[in-house]
């Protein structure tokens, strides 16, 4: 997760995420599917080639969720008549950015003011106290975000 390495393949995985941007596992499958399917020059067995083969896929999963799990960001969409005060609870409480988009709500035809913050995961619970206790008839849609790139989030590849 702090971009470190324990020596052998983590080292060529390194190198494969830095230089042609893909993760961590993407690169561990690459790698030692690689290795596993020349054993069978060694060892003349589909069978350890295939549990081999399985056991890389899970691991390298497992791999991938650990080293993004700390990365992991959200996108909430807000629709709230007290917009003000949440955007400025949010912003001064927890130092995060939000952003006001005029809109206008095609059933009531009215308009209306749509916030939208993007926060690391491990913060989505305050968030949602703040607008809970602002404005408890807010609208909320809470999406799960791939990768934020940016001021306050991870630096562009």
């Amino acid at each position: 997760t702090h971009n470190g390495s324990t020596g052998g393949t983590d080292i060529l995985m390194a190198v494969f995420n830095k230089y042609f941007n893909i993760s961590f596992g993407r690169a561990m499958q690459f790698i030692d599917f690689t290795i596993i399917s020349s054993s069978y020059f060694v060892f003349h067995s589909v069978e350890t080639i295939i549990y081999g083969i399985v056991f890389t896929l899970v691991v390298s999963f497992m791999l991938d969720f650990v080293v993004n799990g700390s990365k992991q960001t959200v996108q909430l969409l807000i629709i709230s008549k007290e917009y003000q005060e949440i955007a400025n609870n949010v912003s001064g409480g927890m130092h995060r950015g939000v952003t006001v988009v005029e809109g206008k709500g095609w059933y009531t035809k009215n308009d209306v003011k749509l916030l939208i913050i993007l926060a690391h995961k491990y913060e989505l619970q305050d968030l949602m106290i703040i607008i809970k206790q602002t404005d408890p008839n807010a609208m909320v849609s809470q999406t799960f975000c791939h990768g934020v790139f940016g001021a306050g989030f991870e630096k562009i590849k």
